[in-house]
């Protein structure tokens, strides 16, 4: 399992996080968790998980900052992570069960929209960062760790939303506006 809120972090996905390796993941022998607290929060949650003793368990590890992501990406199961644009994305192409936490800290709420999207078509599982407390996230991660069907039909769906053509669109949009930009002058 990998989980992550951002480069420079999120404090409530940190504290969830560290809460529910505390509380189910650290006990799981068969389950390897690897979380990423971004380095504006680092110190912080690496405090939350030192009091909380989880340095004695060898299935969970915390970072500042994932460096080999398309790797970590690769290799998890089940993904936590925000409901950015790019992030879907990744998660779309690489056919990834996961359960998103929209950051409620953007414009026009544009990562909730995309979350529900993808959770109202079967393709991810939505946490709101407000249900963090009540245990949501360690309920919606259960659900995904003991079913390997759901993970599996997660996976299958949230490839719907993937777009293999992606760069060449990109390049032939760049291709065309510069032919524009030239030709005004």
């Amino acid at each position: 399992m990998l989980s992550f809120g951002g480069s420079l972090g999120a404090e409530e996905v940190n504290t969830a996080v560290i809460r529910l390796m505390a509380e189910s993941t650290s006990k799981m022998s068969n389950v390897l968790h690897f979380h990423a607290t971004g380095k504006r929060d680092w110190e912080a949650s690496q405090k939350a998980f030192l009091e909380k003793g989880l340095q004695n368990c060898k299935n969970c590890t915390l970072v500042d900052y994932i460096y080999d992501m398309p790797i970590r990406m690769a290799a998890a199961d089940v993904i936590i992570c925000r409901a950015g644009a790019m992030t879907l994305s990744e998660l779309a192409l690489m056919k990834k069960a996961a359960v998103l936490i929209p950051s409620p800290n953007v414009n026009d709420n544009h990562q909730y929209l995309n979350a529900k999207t993808l959770a109202d078509r079967g393709a991810a599982l939505l946490v709101e960062e407000t249900s963090l407390e009540e245990g949501s996230l360690t309920k919606a991660v259960a659900t995904l760790l003991q079913d390997e069907e759901k993970r599996m039909a997660l996976g299958r769906e949230i490839e719907q939303f993937a777009d293999r053509n992606a760069n060449r669109r990109i390049w032939e949009q760049i291709r065309e506006l510069t032919k524009k930009s030239n030709q005004g002058k």
